[in-house]
């Protein structure tokens, strides 16, 4: 459960349009030093193919 102070700026934002909430991202982003962009999550490894029998008889 959030505090008082965070509801009391979740109400604020909420009564902001788009273009005012995106001047509020760009400023915290310059005031903090950081960025809002979503950090891309790399893709974990492919699954490994089966490994072919190794074929131990011959037709002559």
């Amino acid at each position: 459960m959030a505090s008082e102070k965070i509801n009391v700026i979740v109400e604020q934002i909420k009564t902001l349009t788009v273009l005012e909430v995106s001047e509020l991202v760009k400023e915290l982003e310059t005031e903090f030093g950081v960025s809002a962009a979503a950090v891309a999550v790399a893709a974990g490894p492919a699954a490994a193919a089966p490994a072919e029998e190794e074929k131990t008889e011959f037709d002559v």
